[in-house]
């Protein structure tokens, strides 16, 4: 069984009967983004995914896409290992966003600060 299909049972066995079904959507959004960004990850054997696969998706994925992204496949894919008593994507930490510290720099981040008047 691979990742892919392991997770679409997880959806559909774990998270639509006991979550909201906003929740349920979004693990399947994410699940869809996963396919098409890392098709050789979600394509992976349960069995043989890594802690360190796991890792370099989750790594891949902030340096592009927003930290809320990377926190639902990091939940994912440790409640989809878990169960398989496989705990391989248990210790995956979150990126640190670089586009965040690069808002605060350009000062996107507080559009009503004042400006200074000379």
């Amino acid at each position: 069984m691979t990742f892919k299909e392991w997770t679409e049972e997880w959806i559909e066995v774990y998270v639509k009967p006991h979550r909201r079904p906003n929740t349920a959507k979004c693990y399947q959004d994410t699940l869809n983004h996963l396919c098409r960004n890392f098709p050789s990850f979600v394509e992976t054997e349960m069995n043989k995914v890594t802690g360190v696969q796991a890792q370099k998706v989750v790594n891949q994925m902030g340096e592009k896409y927003s930290k809320s992204l990377c926190k639902t496949t990091k939940v994912m894919m440790n409640q989809s290992s878990a169960l398989l008593s496989k705990a391989t994507c248990v210790n995956i930490t979150l990126p640190s966003t670089y586009k965040f510290l690069l808002m605060l720099q350009r000062k996107r981040f507080f559009p009503f600060r004042r400006k200074k008047k000379y």
